[in-house]
């Protein structure tokens, strides 16, 4: 089994708040959780998201033979 994840970062200019709330929110609606707290970088406040992991089976069960040695 492998796992998969997906990260994201949201962005909105600084002043811009409740924007970012709205697109937090959101997400987290969508199956995406929080990964840290947010941060301000250059003038825009910044969330980083990460989607929860899938288990993904890797099929290795069979292996077809395709000559006869």
């Amino acid at each position: 089994m492998s796992k998969i994840r997906e990260y994201q970062i949201l962005s909105e200019p600084e002043g811009q708040t409740m924007t970012l709330a709205a697109k937090v929110n959101e997400q987290l609606q969508d199956g995406w959780r929080l990964y840290g707290d947010p941060f301000g970088l250059a003038g825009h406040l910044h969330q980083a998201m990460v989607r929860k992991e899938k288990e993904v089976k890797l099929s290795v069960d069979r292996i077809r033979k395709t000559s006869d040695d």
